[in-house]
């Protein structure tokens, strides 16, 4: 019997082990814990360094089956990845057993035909080793993946790869469902809709002109009123969809200004409705367009509210913010009004002011800021926190 193969038997007879061609982590981890408590110098070191190679091992080991999604370790065969190991998560969703993939290429077993797949893919850096590939399971589904990837050169010289894949095919399905709808969304707004609603405006406009009779004149505004409301829903969904589709430059402009233009917007204020505006010489740092937000702030209390009615525009500031406070005298927003800014989602009954909320939310959450809004049985009060420009 060699020295070395002494030392493990009295080792395993120490720790009361039988004999074993193979053992686990956790029997070598003990096994050089004995060794390096009953012998000095070289032997103790050895070790000593091969139970902490071994319980870092382990570490690995509990980590990969941890991991949430499929993940593999791969050696390489001239480039050619082949399979050391996968994880749990692999073999549920591509349907092989570890035992019966270990040593095959793991070209042939989830790579699609035709794609190369050597060492170079592992190889990648950086932001290349995230890439969207389509993978194969076991029974043929394709299935789209978000792969990370990594390779590591062990003590032992031998260079191993390390794979993750995060299944994005639900994902990446729904954004092209929810494209499509916006497509359509888009263009049935944009022309038909919009279209027909102005010539309806248009035809009912000219019937209450010219009819004689008092009640069918109020019918025919009533309907006119509800087109030209319906009109406007179209041109503030314009507006949402193109904060979706684009990155809005931010700019630095006076609260003064916001609201002078804002308050222009209204083309006529109804009898008995006053805006009164006492803001600071202050200046905020918003996205194009928000001029958009405090408009429909003004219109919303106009609209949903009866004359008289007076509507306050004020602003307080902090170090780092400006608050613009537009509260109306009205009878105050109804609180399933405003529960979409916190659902992120249009509930049954919030579909009255709900466009027009929508409209200030997203400009206000684009600039990045913050917007409150609450009612009593004194008004409504709309709080639009925005930031101030950042000093040069």
């Amino acid at each position: 019997m060699s020295k070395a193969e002494s030392i493990v038997t009295e080792a395993e007879a120490a720790l009361g082990f039988e004999r074993q061609k193979t053992y686990s982590g956790f029997d070598v981890r003990d096994l050089c814990e004995e060794v390096a408590a009953e012998y000095d110098g070289y032997l103790a070191e050895i070790a000593t360094e091969l139970r902490i190679q071994t319980q870092a091992q382990q570490r690995f080991d509990t980590l990969l089956e941890n991991v949430p999604d499929p993940a593999v370790v791969v050696l390489f065969d001239e480039s050619a990845p082949v399979v050391k190991t996968v994880n749990r998560e692999f073999e549920a969703v591509f349907g092989y057993e570890k035992a019966a993939i270990r040593g095959k290429p793991l070209s042939e077993l989830i790579v699609p035909p035709g794609i190369e797949y050597g060492m170079d893919v592992w190889a990648k850096t950086n932001d290349e080793t995230d890439q969207e590939v389509t993978r194969i399971t076991a029974s043929g589904e394709e299935r789209t993946f978000l792969q990370r990837t990594a390779m590591e050169t062990t003590i032992g010289g031998t260079v191993e790869g390390y794979g993750i894949y995060t299944d994005i095919t639900e994902r990446i399905e729904r954004e092209r469902d929810l494209d499509m709808l916006k497509q359509l969304f888009s263009r049935v707004f944009r022309h038909n809709i919009r279209n027909e609603l102005t010539v309806v405006t248009g035809r009912l406009s000219h019937i209450a002109d010219q009819i004689t009779d008092d009640s069918l004149a109020q019918s025919a505004r009533t309907a006119l009123n509800a087109a030209n409301r319906l009109l406007s829903h179209t041109e503030k969904t314009r507006d949402i969809e193109k904060l979706i589709d684009t990155a809005p430059e931010r700019t630095e402009i006076a609260v003064k200004q916001l609201v002078d233009s804002a308050v222009d917007e209204q083309s006529e204020l109804p009898p008995d409705v006053s805006v009164q505006i006492a803001l600071p010489d202050e200046t905020v740092h918003v996205v194009d367009g928000f001029v958009s937000a405090v408009s429909n702030a003004i219109e919303n209390a106009i609209t949903h509210n009866s004359a008289p009615l007076t509507i306050n525009i004020t602003a307080h500031s902090d170090d780092e913010t400006v608050s613009l406070v537009i509260a109306d005298t009205g009878k105050g927003v109804a609180a399933n009004e405003t529960e979409m800014l916190n659902s992120g989602t249009e509930t049954p009954l919030a579909h009255g002011s709900g466009v027009g909320l929508w409209v200030m939310n997203w400009y206000v959450m684009k600039s990045g800021g913050e917007l409150e809004i609450t009612g009593s049985d004194s008004g409504t009060t709309v709080t639009m926190q925005l930031k101030r420009p950042r000093p040069v």
